[in-house]
């Protein structure tokens, strides 16, 4: 097997060479390196955003950027025109080579879209609250990591027979001119109302602290929902109850005071005595309902308006109080 050949230069020519390599350009020894995701904050595209290792071309600018959130593919003779222009040497990149540079955004909320979206249809003359739903749900819109995020309503037209509407929104750009985006939709009129937070059960009493206000469309909301606090702080319920739905006047009950079979003190008064006589209950009653009870005395009906859990006002005066009375 032959031996490898082996060259030795003299000192003086190996000094020589040494500077000659010292002459090339830095990037001679190799071909700059692709980045495996560009990414790019601002509204342009440099070849520093694509190569690693551009060196003094990084800065060179290659094409504009997409709009923010979005992405621009870059094709291959694109980019070697600039790397030209900069000197930069792609001896490993390949002709059919595709570059896709995606571009840094502020997501604007999609919340903010609608409250800007029912600020304009009130300057409109649109009345009371309304939800505004857009037809296309799943919209995203970005804008420039350097602006708010936020949106402009340059016009709309709102149709209030079936609460429909159309908008052309400005969207911020790197520039002082609004990117123009046209949205449509519906308003629609929404009551508050409130609804328990947690579900409960049949026969529980209501927590105040287990009351939340809801939105919710006004068509849902008929004569027997109820719609103030006070009406439902309190109550029994008087069957299974769900959590956030619209609740009604049958759903709820007074609690139960006076229960049916208790013995209670019935009391009335006449020409400024107090008369009492006892009697059971024939029904369940609340605070304030008026019950019918049996005098035990007499085992005649009388009827008594609940003033706590034994005892009542005659609220039609008999004639048989009198058999079971006590001064």
């Amino acid at each position: 097997m032959p031996k490898a050949m082996q060259i030795s230069l003299p000192a003086p020519m190996l000094l020589v060479a040494v500077a000659l390599l010292s002459l090339l350009p830095a990037d001679y020894a190799g071909a700059a390196i692709l980045r495996s995701a560009p990414v790019v904050s601002g509204p342009l595209i440099t070849l520093g955003d694509i190569f690693e290792d551009a060196g003094g071309g990084a800065a060179t600018v290659v094409a504009a950027a997409p709009l923010p959130g979005s992405s621009r593919m870059l094709s291959a003779s694109t980019i070697a025109a600039a790397a030209r222009k900069a000197g930069l040497s792609l001896d490993r990149f390949r002709a059919n080579t595709r570059v896709v540079v995606k571009r840094r955004g502020q997501l604007v909320p999609v919340n903010e879209i609608r409250a800007s979206l029912n600020s304009a249809l009130r300057a409109k003359g649109i009345r009371g609250d309304h939800r505004i739903r857009l037809s296309n749900s799943r919209i995203a819109i970005y804008v420039p990591l350097t602006r708010n995020a936020s949106v402009s309503v340059l016009s709309t037209d709102y149709d209030p027979a079936n609460g429909r509407f159309e908008a052309i929104i400005g969207i911020p750009t790197d520039t002082t001119t609004p990117r123009r985006l046209r949205l449509t939709g519906r308003a629609i009129a929404v009551s508050r109302i409130p609804v328990l937070a947690q579900a409960v059960d049949s026969g529980e009493i209501i927590d105040r602290d287990n009351i939340v206000w809801r939105q919710v469309p006004s068509g849902r909301v008929g004569h027997g929902v109820i719609r103030a606090e006070k009406l439902l702080a309190g109550f029994e319920t008087s069957r299974p109850l769900r959590a956030g739905v619209p609740l009604r006047k049958n759903d709820i009950r007074k609690p139960v005071l006076m229960a049916r079979g208790n013995i209670v003190t019935m009391v009335v008064l006449n020409r400024g005595m107090t008369l009492t006589a006892t009697a059971r209950a024939l029904e369940d009653g609340a605070l304030g309902d008026t019950i019918r009870v049996m005098n035990m005395g007499t085992h005649q009906t009388v009827y008594i308006t609940i003033t706590s859990a034994s005892e009542g006002r005659v609220t039609l005066p008999s004639r048989h109080l009198a058999a079971n009375n006590s001064r």
